[in-house]
Parts: C-alpha cells; structure tokens; sequence
C-alpha cells in the first residue's frame, strides 16, 4: 500500500516536473520568436535605405529570415497544443499566437505575391540575355520558384496551426488552395506539353545521334522536365496536407516519369489511370473497330 502511495507521489512530481520544463521551453521559444520579428522589422527599415544594386540579395536574405520566422511558429504552435486545456500558460499563449497567426496568413501571401513579381521581372529580362547571363538567370528564376513554394509550405503550416489551437482556418486555406491548385494545374500542363516535346526531340536523335543541337535540347527538356517533376510533387503534398485529392496529379507524375513507389500507387491514382486508358483504348476501337474485326475474322 505504502509502495503504491510512493509511486503515484513520484508520477505526480515527475508529470509536474515534465510541464514546469515544457512551460520553460515555450516561454524560451516564445522569446526567441519576439526576437526574430523583432530582427525582420529592423532588417526590413534598411533594406528599403540600401542602393538598388544590393535590393535583390537583401530581399533573398530577407526571405531566409521570414522562413525561420514561420518555422519558429509553427513549432511554437505545435508544443502549445500539447499543453494541457486548463493550464494558464496555454490560454495566454494562445491568445498571442491567435495573433500572429491572424498577421501570417495575409504578411505571407503579400511575400507570395512579392516573388511572384519577381520572378515576372525575371523572365522579361531573360528575352535579352544569351549565355553565361542566361544560365545565371535560369537559376536565378529556379530558387525564385523554390522559394514561393517554401512561402507556400509555411502558410500551409499557419492553416494547420490555426486548426490545432481551435481557431478558424478557412479563409487562408480556401485562398490557398485556390493557388497551390493554379500553381498544380499550370505545372501539369508544363510537364505533358514537355513531354511531348522531349519525345519528339529523343525520336530524332534516335534517327540523328551525332546532332549536337538536338543533344542540347534534349538535356536542356530534360532537366527542366525533372525540375518540374519535383515541384509538382511538392505543391501536390500540400495540397494533400490541405485534404484536397491529389490523385490527378499523381497521376501526371506517373505518367512523366516519377518512379513507381507506394506512395504514388494509391486508389484514386490507379483509378484516374484506368480511365485514360479505357479511354484511349475506346477511341482507338471507335476509330479502327472495323479493320480490326476483319484481321481477327481472316486469321480465324
């Protein structure tokens, strides 16, 4: 009796030395938060004194501050709805968080809407550029499309922060599922519009190896294809992250040449599958049905 009264006293100091520690760690994450925002706003005051010559390395600077930001977040999100309902620490933590969560969702698609200008810039520039200049921008327009992507997967974390602390979400996930879907769109019809073109181009080498522009042009599709591989893979996960059906999409990856894995083979894929093959399978028989009734008529 007396070795149970024992260990029930120890569980309970140890639960309460368990949250006291937590309460530590996200009073300390909290701080370090604070101190973050704090280092974007001052970091934002210069930037906007700094000659234009440096404006584009400052904003990617600052972009990578904003991420961090966002994760510090997320994070602090995460550990404070794993207090209990009724601790203190929870309520009034919460109630700050029900802010800057308020602020991320809108600050973030402005950053959204501020690479996408960008990268507008971007591609205009590129008309005018050959060579080395143009490879410089094509990665330039690369880590530009990276980081929207990065700003979209921090706005998804927002949605699911709001979510886990009990606060509304749908306004930010209706507004970003309507682009992360635009962005999905536009990237399938890039890949199957480049697939074609890569076919083509891999046809002719076949009938001229040795030609050194077709054998540019193919490593040139190429690697665009794959880049456009894993973004599309990237904003399909999330979207599945938002509860949306991916499965139209997993199925362009397929096709394109993603390597089979377990995770792309579920239901809705196979399924989506199928149907463009029933269909082609239709067409072709709607359009040779009688030529090939009378080779199976003749061989019998």
């Amino acid at each position: 009796m007396i070795s149970r009264w024992i260990a029930g006293w120890l569980l309970l100091f140890l639960m309460a030395g368990h949250v006291q520690s937590q309460n530590v760690d996200i009073e300390a994450a909290l701080q370090a938060l604070d101190a973050d925002i704090a280092l974007l706003e001052e970091f934002g005051r210069r930037i906007k004194e700094a000659p234009e010559a440096s404006r584009e390395a400052l904003m990617f600077r600052q972009d990578e501050l904003n991420f961090s930001a966002l994760m510090k977040l997320d994070e602090l999100v995460r550990e404070v709805a794993e207090l209990p309902e009724d601790d203190p620490l929870r309520a009034e933590v919460k109630k700050r968080l029900s802010e800057d969560l308020a602020d991320a969702g809108p600050s973030v698609f402005k950053l959204v809407e501020r690479v996408n200008q960008r990268l507008e810039t971007q591609l205009a520039d590129m008309e005018n550029l050959s060579g080395s200049s143009l490879v410089v921008a094509e990665a330039h327009i690369n880590s530009l499309e990276s980081m929207r992507i990065k700003y979209y997967g921090g706005l998804v974390d927002v949605v699911e922060g709001r979510k886990l602390l009990g606060l509304p979400a749908d306004d930010i996930a209706l507004h970003l599922r309507d682009e992360l879907l635009l962005q999905a769109d536009s990237l399938s019809g890039d890949l199957e519009f480049n697939g074609e073109l890569l076919d083509n181009i891999q046809r002719r080498l076949q009938v001229d190896a040795s030609n050194a522009d077709l054998q540019a042009a193919a490593t040139e599709m190429g690697l665009r294809h794959q880049r456009s591989l894993g973004q599309l893979e990237e904003v399909s996960g999330l979207l599945e992250r938002l509860g949306h059906d991916v499965a139209p999409y997993s199925s362009v990856l397929l096709k394109q040449g993603e390597s089979l894995s377990l995770k792309t083979l579920e239901s809705g894929v196979v399924v989506s599958l199928a149907r463009d093959a029933w269909s082609a399978l239709r067409d072709m028989l709607a359009e040779n049905g009688p030529d090939i009734l009378l080779r199976v008529l003749i061989f019998v």
